[in-house]
């Protein structure tokens, strides 16, 4: 089904034209049932998983910028930096090196199930 393929493959493809394709639909028509299944346009809901994926990864405390890079789909070097300064308002060495304040300003603790690990690390500083 359409919202189970796009959230398996998400990680993998990086652009509406490939997840279009992917699914033998034009662009349009991939925007259009994207919208409707997930009631948010895909770029918005693609840079918020994003997002979610850093600052999950942030949570582990033995993870380097490089290895944050590859696990969260980014090609270089500079689209990983650019995006971080966008997003996060900071370089991905100085989120690692100060993961608490990031995590903490980008999300609440109460929007986390118990397990989650950003909980651990926003609870436990």
């Amino acid at each position: 089904d359409f919202r189970n393929k796009v959230l398996h493959n998400y990680n993998e493809i990086h652009s509406v034209q490939q997840f279009a394709s992917e699914f033998g639909m034009s662009k349009n028509t991939f925007m259009k049932t994207f919208r409707e299944e997930f009631g948010v346009k895909f770029k918005k809901w693609l840079l918020d998983k994003k997002k979610d994926s850093i600052l999950l990864h942030l949570s582990d405390t033995t993870i380097t910028v490089k290895e944050l890079m590859f696990r969260c789909g980014f090609d270089t070097p500079s689209n990983f930096t650019r995006f971080f300064k966008r997003n996060f308002h900071c370089t991905p060495t100085f989120a690692i090196a100060n993961k608490y304040e990031v995590i903490r300003d980008n999300i609440h603790s109460s929007d986390l199930e118990m397990d989650d690990p950003r909980r651990t690390v926003l609870l436990g500083h």
